[in-house]
């Protein structure tokens, strides 16, 4: 009797009679050696277990047999020796240089300069100082010729300064750095100008005119006036007359109705001391002036001024 058809027996008096069998231990050990011994067990799967078929073949893409020891080393060294042959592979590759490549696919550039003879070149290069070193950022340039440092120096940028400009140093902090300001000329109003006039004063050179003479002339004689007749009391106002002609002088009993002329007085001339003198002049002058603008741009040269940005 199998051990399948055993355990129906054994499980049908449990539930029927309600005992505990107890089964031998050499009842034990035949059920166990006769389970090895059967084939009669699911294969396992990819998902279940079960049995599995041994297998040393390395090609098989079965999903169901099992790989052998021997097949794993054999799968082993068919790996290993393909990847040596694409370490060879690749090593071929890597020491054949590409002529469009210009040396960019040196594996080892160091030492193919050093077997070239430019060691020494590349320390030099190495301890020379790049641009950003020669020319940082807010740098100043100036070119005596139409250059643009934007085109010199590839990578960086540069703007230009300004056209007809002048430079003024900035303050320490730099807070103004770029501002503009000023003109080439100015016009002064009249608070710009200093509080001042305009006196001048002359005098004459001295000259002694000594004593000067009028000319001669003026002769003339002055009228009395009426005369009146001769009265008991004295003379008259005027002097007295009578009433005869040419009589040498009146009386008390002369009448005459001509008036008394006084004697002429002949020509005569007047001296008038001048003496040395000057004469002082003194005044101010008009207004004058336009107003014009003042041109006050110095003497130059014209230069090119870049300054860098970034």
């Amino acid at each position: 009797m199998s051990t399948q058809d055993k355990k129906p027996e054994l499980k049908a008096l449990e539930e029927e009679d309600e005992v505990v069998i107890v089964p031998t231990r050499k009842y034990v050990k035949d059920s166990i050696q006769n389970h090895a011994q059967s084939r009669d067990h699911p294969d396992a799967t990819l998902k279940d277990k079960g049995f599995v078929i041994l297998s040393n073949d390395v090609g098989s893409d079965s999903e169901t047999n099992a790989a052998t020891p021997k097949a794993v080393k054999a799968a082993y060294d068919l790996a290993n020796t393909a990847n040596k042959n694409a370490s060879n592979a690749n090593n071929n590759a890597n020491t054949r240089l590409e002529k469009n490549r210009n040396g960019e696919d040196i594996p080892d550039k160091e030492t193919f300069v050093k077997n070239i003879g430019l060691a020494e070149t590349v320390e030099r290069a190495k301890n020379a100082v790049t641009i950003d070193i020669v020319y940082p950022v807010g740098i100043v340039l100036w070119f005596a010729q139409n250059k643009n440092p934007n085109n010199l120096f590839p990578g960086t940028t540069w703007k230009y300064i300004g056209e007809n400009k002048t430079i003024r140093l900035a303050s320490l902090n730099g807070s103004d750095v770029l501002s503009t300001g000023g003109n080439d000329s100015i016009t002064l109003s009249a608070a710009q100008i200093p509080a001042h006039n305009h006196s001048f004063s002359a005098t004459t050179d001295p000259f002694d005119y000594g004593t000067k003479t009028t000319n001669s002339a003026g002769e003339h004689f002055h009228d009395s006036g009426w005369g009146e007749a001769y009265t008991d009391t004295g003379k008259a106002r005027y002097g007295v007359y009578d009433n005869t002609n040419n009589n040498y002088g009146s009386g008390s009993s002369d009448w005459d109705n001509y008036k008394y002329n006084t004697s002429t007085d002949g020509a005569h001339q007047h001296e008038v001391d001048i003496g040395s003198h000057t004469h002082t002049i003194s005044g101010a002058t008009s207004n004058t002036g336009n107003g014009e603008a003042i041109d006050i741009t110095n003497t130059y040269i014209m230069l090119m001024g870049w300054y860098r940005s970034a």
